[in-house]
């Protein structure tokens, strides 16, 4: 058989590869390759007052209304379905995780917006996973906020609360103000960015990654703790006048502190 005949029958062999191939994943995608979406909306039955959110990809805004229990709009599509529970004064709310075979998301085809509704002076506790995508939480009180990013983007805005806890594996954090009893944040990677915090007790610990952070009042006001491994640090350890305390623990990263109104 002549070189050529055999170079054209490999060809073949290999288009009809890619064919099934393509075929196979299209089927995966019910036979569409474009999401289609849908804005649904879910109403809680009882008056919860804490949001339990494990989300995985797109935007979530967190914002109050006139309203008498936590109203949800969301996105839904068949590939991509979020799932609502309700127990013990807590809605949780878990998006859909996407598959490698989504094809649409290979291109970052993300859905529209989510946003949860909490009723005006309804004092809520955050309990947040962010593994993609943004979250938004509006200016506020709240209760006990705590959030786990493994990526994406968080942004608080004024917000006072009873206490402020995030861990970052990677991702970024910004909060415009938080007033609250202690802060604690714990860095794998990432960037922490902290424009005022109004507190008498501030852990930071950082593995890697970098934060900023500006704390309202006197530097001198403060006891400081610093632990460094390595990494760097803008701050020494002090005795402060008072008894609020700021503790940095680095293995590595970058830590900048500064004080004032």
């Amino acid at each position: 058989m002549k070189g050529y005949v055999k170079v054209m029958i490999a060809g073949a062999v290999i288009a009809a590869i890619g064919l099934i191939g393509f075929l196979a994943l299209l089927g995966l995608n019910g036979w569409n390759l474009n999401p289609q979406w849908e804005t649904r909306s879910y109403e809680c039955e009882q008056v919860n007052d804490t949001v339990k959110l494990d989300y995985s990809l797109g935007e979530v805004n967190l914002q109050f209304y006139d309203g008498e229990k936590i109203l949800i709009e969301y996105p839904y599509s068949e590939k991509i379905q979020t799932v609502f529970s309700e127990n013990d004064g807590i809605v949780s709310i878990t998006s859909g995780k996407r598959h490698w075979y989504d094809v649409a998301f290979w291109f970052n085809f993300n859905p529209p917006s989510a946003t949860i509704f909490v009723p005006n002076g309804l004092k809520t506790d955050i309990d947040a996973v962010m593994n993609a995508g943004e979250l938004k939480i509006a200016d506020g009180s709240y209760g006990t906020v705590k959030l786990y990013m493994n990526a994406g983007a968080a942004y608080f805005g004024e917000t006072a609360c009873d206490s402020f806890e995030c861990k970052l594996n990677a991702g970024t954090v910004n909060v415009k103000s938080v007033e609250c009893g202690t802060v604690k944040t714990d860095l794998n990677a990432g960037y922490a960015n902290f424009e005022k915090i109004v507190c008498g007790d501030i852990y930071f610990k950082l593995n890697a990654g970098s934060a900023d952070l500006k704390i309202a009042g006197a530097k001198a006001e403060y006891n400081i703790s610093v632990d460094k491994n390595a990494g760097t640090c803008n701050l020494d350890g002090q005795t402060g006048t008072t008894d609020k305390k700021l503790t940095c623990k680095l293995n590595a990263g970058s830590l900048n502190a500064s004080f004032g109104d």
